[in-house]
């Protein structure tokens, strides 16, 4: 269950790279967000805890640094044909092969941001 942080408190913790709301839907399928922050306006972003504190924070309003949409595109593009190859593969091959595509996207964003 995700909790209520504010953005100091996030960005005190993690090193922040933002992304629009639902850029990477299909990447993180199968990620629960760790924490949400939110504003005079309601929901503002979920934050995802990819460990060595690095957090992909993704709503209306994300912070930090910003990830080329051409790079989430990529991604969340490879992650759907993972998601959709069939429903005979299990849950858990899926989990692992999308796994192994967000810690490729890690190193991606670490060149470039």
């Amino acid at each position: 269950m995700k909790f209520k942080a504010t953005k100091k408190e996030i960005m005190n913790g993690f090193r922040c790279y933002k992304v629009g709301y639902c850029d990477l839907s299909h990447l993180f399928y199968a990620l629960e967000p760790i924490a949400y922050t939110c504003g005079v306006y309601g929901w503002n972003a979920d934050i995802y805890d990819l460990g060595n504190d690095i957090a992909i924070v993704t709503g209306y309003r994300p912070f930090g640094e910003s990830v080329n949409y051409e790079i989430c595109r990529k991604y969340d593009r490879k992650a759907q044909k993972i998601i959709n190859v069939s429903f005979k593969i299990p849950y858990e091959r899926k989990r692992k092969a999308l796994d192994m595509l967000i810690k490729k996207f890690m190193v991606e964003i670490a060149k470039k941001c």
